[in-house]
């Protein structure tokens, strides 16, 4: 995390399994990382257990793949 925040990062590309998605995520929030964007992979971010884990610290986060996508729409 030193080296993210020390880059200036602004928008973070997660692709990472669970644990290692919840790991980041907690120290990205240790280290209060000032990220624009973080956006994760389905094999991580998108699975439930992902959410379980985190609670709301997996609040705000992107994840473009995720399951749900067919089933959630934009309002018409």
């Amino acid at each position: 995390m030193d080296q993210i925040a020390a880059a200036r990062t602004d928008v973070l590309f997660v692709a990472s399994y669970i644990d290692d998605a919840v790991s980041m995520r907690k120290a990205i929030l240790a280290k209060h990382v000032p990220l624009v964007a973080n956006i994760g992979t389905s094999s991580s971010y998108c699975l439930p257990a992902f959410g379980e884990q985190l609670g709301p610290q997996a609040v705000g986060l992107f994840a473009p793949t995720s399951p749900m996508a067919n089933i959630i729409k934009a309002p018409t």
